[in-house]
């Protein structure tokens, strides 16, 4: 790529507070999805987000004005997702708190996985470990 950097999205919802971070755009079929982190790390508010892009420069749309998912039954403020594409779905890991333990002296951010499925036109967190 060549030219002046872009700025696809912005901290423009509630749920995001100051942050967005740790983009990863990947396409499924011949739609572009842009994945980002947001809010604090250290809480629970932490998650993930999503827009859709009309190409790798946008403009891109964030279809909802909430997180994705900030948590799992086993994950607490998760982000820093990274995807491996199965066809209509995405092999996605991320990591999180451990219930009970945000931000505190004996908390631990652990790696977590998960799957994304694109069936119905968005993406859905239908499996997590």
């Amino acid at each position: 790529m060549t030219g002046s950097p872009t700025a696809l999205i912005t901290n423009d919802q509630a749920w995001e507070a100051d942050v967005v971070e740790g983009p990863e755009m990947i396409q499924v079929g011949s739609q572009l999805w842009l994945f980002y982190s947001a809010n604090d790390w250290n809480t629970a508010n932490y998650g993930v987000g999503y827009a859709k892009c009309a190409s790798i420069t946008g403009p891109c749309t964030k279809p909802t004005s909430s997180a994705l998912f900030t948590s799992t039954p086993d994950a607490v403020g998760t982000g820093g997702q990274t995807f491996v594409i199965q066809g209509t779905r995405a092999g996605m890991a991320y990591h999180g708190w451990m219930p009970g333990q945000v931000n505190t002296s004996t908390g631990e951010r652990r790696l977590y996985a998960g799957t994304l499925d694109f069936s119905s036109g968005v993406p859905v967190l239908i499996a997590y470990t």
